[in-house]
């Protein structure tokens, strides 16, 4: 990002990574009430953004989103949104794709789902034929939960 930044908007920053997540969290709270808060960083949005806001640790940047208003979702911004005033943007909009087999899906005779009800069906019958519906890996630890908090959310939200 820095040297695509550099090349083609002309803005040079250097990337500051960290070891973990709790350390990047503790430096950056630390870091922002001082004059050495970093100009530009990642967060995350919704509610663990709410405490940067609430204690004035972060810009309103209402006037960005205006500008191009037409070119995101509403939803987009609502994550970022507090009080009727924005202080983020997003870096990115991450999909969580599930992929399938052609030839299991050839010998049940499935297809593509188009709904959640049709998935869930997919999965009931992969189960009832001795087939594992879904795997995930847990390289990068973090990602293993998606599936879990995905299907909780969708079959039962309380």
């Amino acid at each position: 990002m820095a040297e695509f930044c550099k090349k083609d908007l002309g803005i040079n920053f250097v990337p500051t990574p960290f070891p973990a997540t709790d350390v990047f969290m503790s430096s950056v709270r630390t870091a922002l009430p001082t004059n050495k808060a970093p100009e530009l960083f990642t967060w995350w949005s919704d509610f663990r953004m709410k405490p940067l806001v609430d204690s004035g640790l972060v810009e309103d940047v209402t006037v960005m989103w205006e500008k191009r208003k037409d070119e995101y979702d509403p939803a987009f911004r609502k994550a970022f949104e507090f009080d009727g005033k924005v202080f983020g943007v997003p870096t990115n909009l991450a999909y969580w794709v599930v992929y399938y087999s052609i030839p299991v899906f050839d010998k049940y005779g499935l297809k593509e789902p188009a709904t959640w009800d049709e998935f869930l069906k997919i999965c009931e019958t992969l189960k009832s034929n001795g087939v594992t519906p879904l795997g995930s890996t847990v390289q990068g630890r973090w990602p293993t939960f998606i599936y879990f908090e995905d299907l909780m959310i969708r079959t039962d939200p309380e």
